[in-house]
């Protein structure tokens, strides 16, 4: 009777074991398998370069951003992509931005030029981000050719359109006011060779008087006549000139401002 009992549970020890390894496959198959995941790098604003900015890491010298910029950063801007934007620099009152302070020429944009840097800029920073829009992002509904759209309705120039037009004019009124800077400076050389004249006529006049101290009268004022004629008529003609050419490149500079608003639409 014991040896019956013994053998029944052995039976039951080996009809557990049976349960427990079945169980314990069963519970394997049921486990999913783990799979690795691939993984990529992911783009953050502090990992890549603002769009437009100028400025690296050897520019922490840079300071704010001018009011009224130089006339050098703006002509990189009409050149090229670039922001053309004009910084103080950061530990210097020197009147030199920090692009030309290696020794180049600095001078501010006229008032006369700040409409079409103003313009000029507007155009950029609109023409910069139509440009993004057109990166090839799902999540980037607008696009250049509805920015375009919505400038047609609005009844203004294409984007680049709008930004040659600004660079253009900039240009042709700086050339002008070189121009008139130029004549300036021939006005002055006509003035100086003027009073070298004048000088010279007194002075001839003087020694003329000291070897005739015993003319008359009439003698001396025709004299006098003569120093006059002689310093009047040289340069009358070559002012003359001058004025008419300074007048013509004036007159240039108010028909190009005239035209600012609204630029042309192709």
């Amino acid at each position: 009777m014991a040896r019956l009992r013994s053998q029944d549970a052995l039976m039951q020890e080996l009809q557990q074991e049976r349960l427990d390894v079945a169980a314990g496959d069963a519970a394997k198959l049921r486990t999913p398998r783990s799979r690795a995941k691939k993984t990529f790098p992911v783009a953050t604003p502090s990992s890549t370069p603002a769009a437009g900015s100028l400025k690296s890491q050897d520019d922490a010298s840079w300071g704010a951003v001018r009011d009224v910029p130089c006339i050098g950063c703006i002509k990189s801007l009409a050149a090229s992509g670039s922001d053309g934007s004009c910084h103080d620099q950061k530990d210097s009152s020197a009147a030199r931005c920090a692009r030309c302070s290696k020794g180049h020429k600095c001078i501010p944009v006229p008032f006369y030029l700040m409409p079409f840097v103003d313009e000029l800029y507007m155009a950029k920073r609109a023409l910069a981000s139509a440009e993004e829009m057109d990166a090839p992002t799902p999540s980037k509904k607008r696009t250049r050719a509805g920015v375009e759209k919505e400038n047609s309705t609005l009844n203004l120039a294409p984007l680049g359109t709008r930004s040659k037009h600004a660079a253009g004019k900039f240009s042709e009124v700086d050339e002008l006011q070189k121009q008139i800077e130029a004549l300036t400076e021939e006005r002055d050389v006509l003035l100086a060779e003027q009073e070298a004249d004048r000088k010279e006529a007194v002075s001839r006049s003087a020694k003329e008087g000291k070897a005739v101290v015993s003319a008359k009268k009439k003698g001396k004022q025709a004299a006098v006549q003569s120093v006059s004629r002689s310093v009047d008529d040289h340069p009358v003609e070559s002012y003359r000139e001058w004025h008419l050419k300074h007048e013509k490149a004036k007159a240039d500079i108010e028909a190009v401002l005239a035209t600012l608003h609204p630029p042309p639409k192709e």
